[in-house]
């Protein structure tokens, strides 16, 4: 077997393997496959021989489902299943394959024998690997009209045509062909056969992936594979596609060497439901050069038809104020569920809804590009009102009786039953007292604010105790003696009035003194108080302010407000010096000319310290005579 022929057979299984059609353990050690005589059966048998002197436990061979290794079993599977028959190594004999589908899959190897094939009804398929004779055994062609397809095979011997047509698919070289009254198809210049192109895939549905447009179940379709030539070994061939336009450089690979769908290849996969046009273009070692095939082909995914996989459920409600929603969301297998309250306007929002009473809710599945909708279905959910209980109870001052239990739903309407199905015209109710208040005996309550008072008056029930208090408004007369506050309020239609009467109090204020009689903290109106100034020759007189109020050294007086005293006494002071800084210069002249003036008027003591003409008057004299000392003119005496 050439090194290319080994290669594409164990590309083309692995292929297999993959898809599940060969036993993981195809070729374990410890078992030989002969092919009877007679072509029926393929048996296995035990391999006794020892490694190194001991025997080795035999595993059986695994076999995939709708693979087989014997040939009876495989005549036998269910028609239309298109199964597997797998030929071991050193297969050799005579098999005589009675079904009209499946795959004689060669295994890569070299069948020393007779195939002989008699499928009327359907299409067989032989590959990997090479076979002696291909025939249908029989003396009347006419039975066997099918099709056969040979893909990667190497006929050493001869192909029997009959009446059918042999393909020649990918790596194909048949010996000598006895056309009897068949066809051979061998491949192309370029080594394709039109029944190798790549097909439609049916039977496609939505179901929100990207799906394969591209029929991958047969065995030959897409099929690629080399050819040999005189001037190369090999070549091969790859599958190239586009949904835009046939023009070279807007194609994509769809197949590599190894026979594996590009999964990156985009114009072979489709998501969304509708009928797609897919040209493909096939080419030796993936040049654009040299021969091509071109063709397309129209696939279509079909809508889904969307189900409620879970109907939305009613939610137990009872009124609470708020907007509620009406029901648990529902799911479907495509698309949303959409609801609606009138049966014509639906949003994938859930309704919702405060007042309490039955509502009816719609939903479906809204149609879609990709699936069918659903008819609309509907259930009925209820929010339940919120029933208050009223127990008996005997009415108070601000409260109502209940004569007997009673039940009130949020709209106010009662009920003699918890479930509201018993309405009453008229609750059983008892009107509340309402309080009595005790206007023989207001409570007065008197704050110092201030100067003043603020002023409440409060009137308590006589059956429940509550006090309800009135603020009061409050005015003021003063007579010297005592200052009198009446406060006045109404309540009820009624007018209150209270009286407060507090004496004055006065203070007394005592300089260069003090108290000798009646001294107090505070002094009350017409409270006599005697003063007494020091024992100072000097003394002049009492002053209230600058005013002499007495000139005798004990001073008695009545209270009729706040009073400060003061006793007063001479000082030794400079003529001329008005300001009593010990020196008699132009600030002083100053300061009597603006008195003079009546800019500034002097204090009585500056005044006293100003006359210095002895005519006791402050005038233009004093103001010469003063300036005349600081000039130095005439001194002062």
């Amino acid at each position: 077997m050439t090194n290319t022929i080994k290669r594409l057979a164990a590309a083309l299984l692995a292929l297999t393997l993959a898809a599940g059609a060969v036993p993981a353990n195809f070729g374990t050690q410890g078992i030989v496959f002969t092919a009877c005589a007679d072509g029926e059966t393929l048996s296995g048998t035990e391999d006794t021989s020892d490694t190194e002197g001991e025997s080795e436990e035999v595993e059986e061979p695994e076999t995939v489902k709708n693979t087989f290794t014997n040939v009876d079993e495989f005549n036998a599977a269910e028609p239309g299943t298109n199964p597997t028959l797998l030929l071991p190594e050193g297969s050799s004999g005579t098999i005589i394959i009675t079904r009209d589908d499946g795959i004689i899959d060669l295994g890569g190897n070299y069948f020393n024998g007779y195939l002989y094939l008699q499928n009327q009804n359907g299409p067989l398929v032989v590959k990997n690997g090479s076979v002696y004779v291909i025939d249908d055994n029989t003396h009347d062609w006419s039975p066997f009209t099918s099709p056969i397809i040979l893909v990667n095979v190497t006929v050493t011997g001869t192909v029997y045509g009959g009446v059918r047509t042999m393909y020649c698919v990918g790596n194909t070289r048949v010996n000598a062909f006895s056309a009897e009254y068949g066809t051979n198809s061998p491949a192309d210049e370029t080594g394709f056969n039109t029944i190798a192109d790549p097909a439609a895939k049916t039977g496609l549905v939505y179901n929100g992936e990207e799906q394969l447009l591209i029929d991958t179940a047969s065995p030959i379709n897409g099929t690629f594979g080399l050819t040999q030539t005189d001037e190369e070994e090999e070549k091969y061939y790859t599958y190239y596609y586009t949904r835009d336009e046939q023009e070279s450089d807007t194609y994509f690979a769809g197949t590599v060497s190894d026979g594996v769908v590009n999964t990156e290849c985009a114009p072979i996969y489709a998501a969304d439901a509708g009928t797609y046009t897919v040209y493909y273009m096939w080419d030796c070692d993936g040049e654009y050069e040299g021969g091509k095939g071109y063709n397309s082909f129209e696939v279509t995914i079909d809508k889904a038809v969307s189900e409620i996989t879970a109907a939305p459920t009613a939610k137990e409600l009872t009124w609470n104020g708020e907007a509620q929603e009406l029901v648990e969301k529902g799911t479907a297998s495509f698309g949303n569920v959409a609801y609606s309250l009138d049966g014509k306007t639906f949003s994938e929002e859930i309704p919702t809804a405060t007042a309490a009473g039955k509502y009816t809710v719609w939903y479906k599945v809204e149609g879609s590009d990709n699936w069918e909708g659903t008819e609309a279905e509907s259930i009925e959910v209820t929010v339940d009102h919120l029933y208050t209980m009223h127990e008996t109870c005997d009415p108070t001052c601000t409260a109502e009786g209940v004569l007997a239990d009673y039940w009130t739903d949020e709209l106010g309407n009662s009920y003699s039953d918890s479930k509201g199905e018993n309405k009453l015209d008229t609750p059983p109710v008892i009107p509340a007292w309402g309080h009595r208040y005790d206007t023989a005996s207001p409570v007065w309550t008197w704050t110092e604010s201030g100067l003043s008072y603020d002023v409440t008056v409060g009137f308590k029930c006589g059956a429940c105790g509550d006090i309800k208090e009135v603020k009061a408004a409050v005015s003021s007369s003063n007579d010297g003696v005592a200052t009198t506050y009446t406060a006045t309020a109404e309540f009820d239609g009624e007018k209150f009035t209270d009286t407060k009467s507090v004496e004055n109090t006065y203070s007394v204020t005592v300089n260069g003194g003090t108290v000798t009689e009646g001294s107090k903290d505070t002094y009350h109106y017409n409270d006599t108080v005697t003063v007494t100034a020091n024992d100072d020759p000097k003394f002049s007189g009492w002053y209230l302010g600058d005013t002499l109020v007495s000139e005798d050294r004990t001073y008695t007086f009545t209270i009729q407000n706040n009073i400060e005293l003061t006793a007063k006494y001479e000082k030794e002071f400079k003529p001329g010096d008005v300001n009593a800084d010990g020196s008699i210069n132009i600030t002083d002249v100053a300061k009597v000319a603006a008195h003079v003036k009546g800019v500034k008027k002097l204090t009585e003591d500056e005044m006293t310290r100003a006359e210095v003409s002895g005519d006791g008057i402050i005038g233009v004299t004093d103001i010469s005579k003063i300036a005349a000392h600081v000039k130095g003119v005439k001194k002062l005496g």
